[in-house]
């Protein structure tokens, strides 16, 4: 197949692909967006 055995056996890069999940995408009448939001959040939570 062409590629790197190493990179292959690396143990972080398959538990990287074992672990992928896809982004949750909310809907366009769910979500808020960012400019309405951000005033209302703390320091920590930015």
């Amino acid at each position: 197949m062409g590629m790197n055995a190493d990179l292959i056996c690396d143990a972080q890069l398959l538990i990287g692909m074992i672990s992928q999940r896809l982004v949750p995408t909310l809907c366009p009448s769910c979500r808020i967006p960012w400019e309405k939001r951000a005033p209302e959040l703390s320091d920590d939570e930015t």
